[in-house]
């Protein structure tokens, strides 16, 4: 099954979320769009502190899936979490605008105080905009990581990414 087709973003409660790179993991994995399959992509990445996946069925400016780190526990590659959108971080990788989602697991009450970008702890934000900033520089690829928005651009960035998704659908 291609979670990337088969799962509806939105719930009743806020997002799914798929999960590529378990927290702690020092491999990347790439979700394989046409096959459904993750894809070992390099065994080098540094260690990511945070759950790091894609919300399904969004197409981003940089031609995958709207990228999402998920807080929390460490969670499966390929699990799916229903999440609450919590932030949108502006970068841009390489040549394209690559914006991550930041989001908390709606059933994780360790994290139940977290409502806005204000909540999260600020050590938080400055370590995932470090890692963004630096992941690259071993290829000699530049990132330019910006600012983090709020809930509300961050689900203009979701309503855009399914757009864009709803149409290559329709070239599929």
């Amino acid at each position: 099954m291609n979670l990337w087709h088969r799962i509806n973003p939105i719930t009743k409660r806020g997002i799914n979320c798929i999960i590529e790179i378990p927290s702690g993991s020092t491999k990347k994995y790439e979700l394989d769009k046409f096959s459904g399959k993750f894809i070992l992509s390099r065994a080098t990445f540094p260690i990511l502190k945070y759950n790091y996946g894609f919300i399904p069925r969004t197409l981003a400016e940089d031609n995958d899936p709207l990228d999402v780190l998920v807080l929390g526990k460490k969670r499966s590659r390929g699990s799916i979490v229903e999440c609450k959108v919590i932030a949108l971080l502006k970068m841009q990788d390489e040549k394209s605008w690559d914006n991550k989602i930041l989001a908390v697991p709606i059933n994780d009450m360790d994290l139940d105080y977290i409502k806005n970008v204000k909540d999260v702890p600020k050590s938080v934000l400055i370590d995932i905009k470090g890692f963004f900033r630096h992941y690259k520089d071993k290829y000699n690829k530049k990132t330019k990581v910006f600012k983090w928005l709020p809930c509300s651009k961050a689900l203009l960035e979701i309503r855009k990414s399914m757009n864009n998704y709803g149409k290559l659908k329709n070239v599929l």
